[in-house]
């Protein structure tokens, strides 16, 4: 039968004394165990009883030298404990001469399954094969004979077999036709060639410092030319004087030398438990163990990196105890000799393979990763033979070999590119190392570019991963710099790009307090230095203002940030500076993106909240792949800080978000699906206004009929935070520094639940609280204050929610009054802030919603009023709005959308910032006699019956945005609005395009008045690649604008024109034609034409501009 499964990874004992030996080391080495001879699996089986064993002759190729091991296929709920089972090796079936035996107990018995495909993609098979070790030399033979016997338990154990004659090579004895089984096998070695193919085709002995071993070489002096390799290796300081101060072994009485004690005996972990389990070396680095939360990673220390040999080379370096330093080099010659590199094995395009053993992840931890750590602690170990040493060293190739055109990408690819090319750097002796290092420099800005972002951000929605990209990018443009590495200049020069955008992500996750928001698998890291080092490195300035929390560099031109294509909102209140201190400015960290890969969390809309030297609302992060009994999976949606249904998880499914910031208020309304899959849940919505610089405003509803359970979650880093059981109103209770008070409109029908959680933010797991607000009822909505302080000076917040003048609305439209009075705790003598009272309104724009019978009145997104204790208005803003009337009074209007305004009075100071200028916009004017228009003083404005408008000298414009004018014509489920600083309104709505489907949409313009208008196409810079052609009908009589640029073609001779745009251009308003265009409703439509498939049709803005 053809053979499916070869040499995988299963451990054989050089050291016990009933193993015949293969020879000087570095020989066995080189000549590596592969595949001889096997059935593959088998859908019957074999009964292997207690006095009635089993047996299979087989024959292996000619030239075989040894029988290295046989697996075979157990049907492991047949194999009780207390059972065990021998496999003995024989000459023949006649078993005249019995060659070896090896027993493997219940304990020991389970293993992993081996996968099948090119090192970095794969499929699983569900075989596993369970190995028992012999290292017989065949001494000529090619038909030998293995037979399985049992013992123990009910003395019954199975195995895979066939029921017919499947094995041409030999025949089963006392059971099935054929046992399923695998044989790996040496062939006899041809050690000269072995020795002149390592010292001729992997090292470059024409180097100068080689030269020594060239002479012996040459000479044909193999132990010379061992022993000069390995001496050139060890004098290479620069390789281990970074752990300088362990290279001599130093007595630490304190030391914890128990779990290399264990190694010693035999034994490890359980990863779990933390209780000692026997462990084999003969066949067990793919080991499982049932019952633990991660089977394959069930033991400690790991066996797939460098654990076993840190944990043994420590100990000897603690106590000076050479059986320590012995252990750690057999264990680390056992798992290279039984573990070669698949690659090198198969040298085909597929193969099987242990992919725990073998990764793109697991063998750039090997090049060297920490095995620099664990040869300098052995550096001075007299017992190290050369043999051993250059083994190490082949070993550390062997996976820089295994890295070299690996095909995966995000992090694992990073580290794969990084791995490769540093081994290039750090060991030029190798002869493929000029191409380990050009190639990993190459993939390395390869990865980049595809799986980074344009917004800087990695495509795994995980903190820690983005920084381990953004790491060995680093690492790669200062090895530029220093010579060490060429890229072409273009590479360079995007890849520098992109190193500054992952940064500056990095930069603005960053907390007051210098330690990062966690979000996804994530730990809390301290990014300042490397941050401060990439400030110097690419000229920013800002970054390290950061990095040094304002003592150096240049303030970030943003206070608050998003990250439009990764789905990162960061809302914050100021970078220190003008008396502020600057660990006590506040931030709020909101996720709402898709992701691809493995180690983002299911927490759509979920929030971070840091205010006044700590973390108070905090993301999990990852603690463990399963933490203790009572703490909820780390991952779950339901302890992350959103809202969700019935305690699931979310699928990874973000919807839309909408996003503005100004000096007044920061906002964000967000939509998840990821309930979608339930019945009659549509999505999740989440709204919040940061009202600056205090406190937050959060709304939580969802589109549903789904009577059921929701919950509100907040998981606090105080674990003795507490809740007030008829306010519902929760508090943390630290003494000093940052606290936090969140209060709930509609306490009554909530229901409180406390759990205990803990978090990453140390090593040593801090506990947090985790506090569930539970409403069951078919229309969910959370209406939350959240009001950070720093303690004592504790605030009196109050609050009310004051529904609309039309009782008929949907609860989407609500305002509240907040009013904030300083704490009479104030051991300064001075308060924290000044007394205010605040309207906030909750709306949708187009729509003009009343308040207090009349009194007031808003038509917008979300709106706030904020007053002194007096009730003079002290400063105002909007979202998305048209009109704000407060106390009957009109504090600004405007005929069309303004997507952001803020308006602030500041003495004899009017000061108005508008991101997008309309003729018609009119602010009040109040008493202010300066005004200060989008940053500028403007020594005129146009005032008029007591309103400023500040942008009358614009001439009139109907805008058409996505967002509400743009209607979809394509039926998919593909259209996505992204929100996005870089576009008109920022936001704008994209769609893959696929050929000769053409995408398409109308613009809905309602014009006031016939007249001749200049027509305008906004196209933002996105984070996608946009079409390179789209069609924009105009169906009015008027002067097409001139091919070239962006407008690649017109047609159209008399009547409506068609012109092509280039949405490439990325270039902001584009004119496509002046046009006389009537009164009442007008359509343009939009028409992706482009015959290349993935890029994006995008639709912003239009706009008709009055001449």
């Amino acid at each position: 039968m053809k053979r499916v499964i070869a040499t995988l990874i299963f451990v054989v004992t050089l050291f016990t004394a009933n193993v015949v030996q293969a020879g000087p080391l570095f020989d066995d080495y080189l000549n590596y165990v592969r595949p001889g001879t096997g059935t593959g699996p088998g859908k019957a089986t074999a009964q292997v009883k207690t006095g009635s064993p089993v047996g299979q002759s087989f024959t292996v190729p000619a030239g075989t030298g040894e029988i290295y091991r046989i697996g075979v296929r157990p049907v492991y709920d047949t194999w009780q404990p207390g059972e065990s089972v021998t496999m003995t090796l024989y000459d023949s079936p006649e078993k005249k001469r019995k060659l070896g035996e090896y027993t493997i107990d219940e304990a020991t018995c389970h293993v992993d399954q081996y996968v099948i495909g090119n090192g970095s993609n794969f499929r699983e098979t569900g075989d596993r094969v369970l190995y028992f070790q012999f290292r017989k030399a065949t001494e000529g033979r090619t038909q030998l004979y293995f037979e399985l016997s049992a013992k123990g338990g009910d003395g019954s154990v199975s195995f895979q077999a066939f029921d017919n004659d499947a094995y041409s090579g030999g025949k089963s004895y006392g059971a099935a036709a054929d046992i399923s089984f695998e044989c790996d096998i040496k062939p006899i070695p041809d050690r000269e060639a072995n020795l002149k193919a390592f010292f001729t085709e992997r090292l470059d002995i024409s180097r100068p410092e080689l030269s020594a071993v060239k002479a012996a070489v040459e000479a044909g002096d193999w132990e010379k030319a061992i022993e000069e390799t390995v001496k050139h290796f060890h004098n290479r300081m620069e390789l281990w004087s970074a752990w300088k101060d362990v290279m001599q072994p130093k007595i630490d009485p304190n030391a914890d030398t128990s779990l290399a004690d264990l190694l010693l005996k035999g034994q490890v972990r359980n990863a779990d438990t933390g209780q000692p389990i026997p462990w084999r070396k003969e066949s067990w680095w793919v080991g499982e163990i049932p019952g633990t939360k991660q089977p394959k990673k069930g033991i400690d220390p790991s066996p797939f990196t460098w654990h076993f040999d840190r944990t043994l080379a420590a100990a000897y370096t603690a106590t000076g105890k050479p059986e320590y330093a012995r252990k750690a080099i057999e264990l680390r010659m056992q798992f290279i000799l039984d573990n070669p590199n698949p690659k090198i094995v198969y040298k085909t395009e597929e193969f099987p393979w242990y992919f725990e053993l073998w990764n793109d992840r697991t063998a750039a931890a090997r090049t060297p990763g920490h095995g620099d750590l664990v040869y300098a602690r052995l550096y001075n170990f007299p017992e190290w033979t050369n043999d051993q040493k250059l083994v190490f060293f082949a070993f550390i190739e062997d996976n820089a070999r295994w890295l070299y055109k690996a095909t995966s990408g995000a992090n694992w690819g990073a580290e794969a590119a990084r791995g490769c090319m540093d081994f290039g750097i750090n060991f030029p002796e190798w002869k493929l190392s000029p191409k380990y290092r050009e190639w990993g420099a190459s993939r390395l800005a390869e990865i980049v570019l595809e799986d980074v972002r344009k917004d800087g951000t990695s495509t795994e929605a995980s903190i820690k991963y983005h920084a381990m990209v953004a790491r060995r990018l680093k690492s790669m443009i200062e090895d530029c710099q220093a010579g060490k590495v060429s890229l072409a200049e273009n590479t360079r020069t995007e890849v520098e790009k992109y190193l500054a955008a992952m940064y500056d992500h990095m930069a603005y996750t960053l907390q007051p307090s210098s330690y990062v928001v966690m979000c996804g698998d994530s730990w809390y890291e301290n990014y300042t230095p490397e941050l401060a080092d990439v400030g110097k490195l690419i000229n920013r300035p800002d970054f390290i203002y950061i990095a040094t929390q304002g003592k150096q560099g240049t303030p970030p031109a943003e206070t608050s940030k998003v990250y439009p294509e990764g789905g990162y909102f960061i809302m914050r209140s100021d970078f220190g500076g003008k008396g502020r201190d600057y660990q006590d400015a506040r931030q709020l960290f909101i996720h709402n993106g898709n992701w691809f890969g493995s180690h983002g969390h299911p927490d759509f809309l979920s929030v971070n909240l840091y205010g006044y030297g700590r973390t108070l609302v905090i993301d999990p992060g990852q603690y463990d792949y399963k933490p203790p009994e009572g703490i909820d999976v780390y991952w779950n949606s339901k302890i992350h800080s959103t809202m969700v249904c019935e305690g699931r998880d979310m699928d990874r499914a973000a919807g839309p978000s909408e996003w503005a910031t100004t000096p007044v208020i920061d906002w964000f309304d967000g939509i998840s699906y990821g309930y979608h899959k339930l019945s009659d849940v549509d999505y999740t919505r989440r709204r919040i206004a940061f009202v600056k610089p205090d406190y937050f405003l959060i709304d939580d509803s969802a589109k549903t009929t789904r009577d059921t359970e929701w919950t509100q979650v907040w998981n606090l880093t105080d674990p003795d935070a507490k809740v007030d059981p008829r306010y519902k109103t929760i508090e943390t209770t630290f003494r000093d520094g940052g606290n936090l008070l969140i209060m709930s409109q509609d306490p009554e029908g909530i229901r409180v639940e406390e759990a205990k959680g803990i978090t990453a933010a140390s090593d040593a797991y801090p506990k947090t609280k985790i506090i569930r607000l539970h409403r069951k009822t078919a229309d969910p909505r959370f209406i939350a204050l959240l009001y950070p302080y720093k303690a004592p000076n504790k605030p009196n917040v109050n609050w009310e929610r004051i529904t609309p003048d039309d009782t008929t609305l949907p609860n989407l439209f609500y305002s509240v009054r907040v009013r904030v009075t300083p704490s009479t705790q104030i051991a300064s003598g001075k308060a924290q802030t000044g007394a205010g009272i605040d309207w906030a309104v909750f709306g949708q724009s187009g729509r003009s919603v009343a308040y207090r019978n009349g009194l007031h009145r808003a038509d917008a997104d979300f709106a706030v009023v904020r007053m002194d204790a007096n009730g003079k208005v002290k400063n105002f803003a909007w979202t998305h709005g048209r009109e704000l009337v407060f106390n009957k009074q009109v504090l600004a209007s405007a005929k069309t959308d303004i997507y952001s305004l803020a308006v602030t009075y500041d003495g004899p100071k009017l000061i108005i910032e508008a991101r997008e200028p309309d003729p018609t916009l009119a602010v009040r004017v109040g008493s202010a006699k300066i005004f200060v228009i989008n940053g500028k003083i403007v020594a005129a404005p146009r005032i008029k019956n007591g309103m400023c408008y500040p942008f009358a000298d614009m001439p009139p414009v109907v805008t058409a945005d996505d967002r509400d004018a743009f209607e979809k014509i394509t039926k998919t489920q593909e259209w996505e609005r992204v929100a996005d600083p870089a576009s008109y309104a920022v936001g704008y709505t994209k769609h893959e395009t696929d050929p000769g489907r053409h995408e398409e949409g109308d613009y809905v313009f309602v014009v006031p008045q016939t007249r001749t208008y200049r027509v305008e196409v906004y196209l933002p810079k996105t984070g996608v690649t946009p079409s390179d052609a789209v069609e924009y009908r105009i169906p009015a009589m008027g002067k097409p604008a001139i091919e070239g640029g962006p407008i690649v073609k017109v047609r159209g001779s008399e009547g409506p024109k068609t012109i092509t745009v280039n949405q490439q251009a990325q270039c902001g308003w584009v004119s496509l034609g002046e046009f006389t265009i009537n009164a009442g409703e007008f359509r343009i439509n939009a028409r992706n034409v482009t015959e290349t498939d993935g890029l994006y049709f995008i639709a912003d803005a239009m706009r008709l501009v009055a001449l």
